[in-house]
């Protein structure tokens, strides 16, 4: 299980049970997992960390840099996982329905 939101959580079951380990961190991903020596600044004062790549603070700034992003849609919405879902779901509706159509 991995849990996104102002960082990433995750958690490993065995056996319909959660795995607790010697310190309780057992599954534990966290947010400081290097993902890039040269990315984005993250709140723990590192870089490049997962957490700057995908977490409710860092979307933002992501969505803000991406191209196009200034006159789209979402551009006047709050930008959480749930507006990111909505239009990945809405983007999806739209290519399975374009591919059945025969369109582009």
């Amino acid at each position: 299980m991995v849990r996104l939101g102002t960082g990433i959580g995750g958690a490993a079951m065995m056996g319909g049970r959660l795995l607790t380990g010697r310190h309780f961190q057992a599954g534990c991903l966290g947010g400081r997992i290097l993902l890039s020596i040269d990315g984005l600044p993250c709140s723990c004062g590192g870089i490049g960390c997962a957490e700057s790549k995908a977490s409710t603070w860092s979307m933002p700034r992501i969505c803000r840099d991406w191209p196009g992003f200034a006159t789209s849609l979402p551009a006047h919405e709050e930008i959480n996982f749930a507006t990111l879902f909505r239009c990945a779901d809405g983007a999806s509706r739209y290519r399975n329905g374009a591919s059945r159509s025969g369109a582009p």
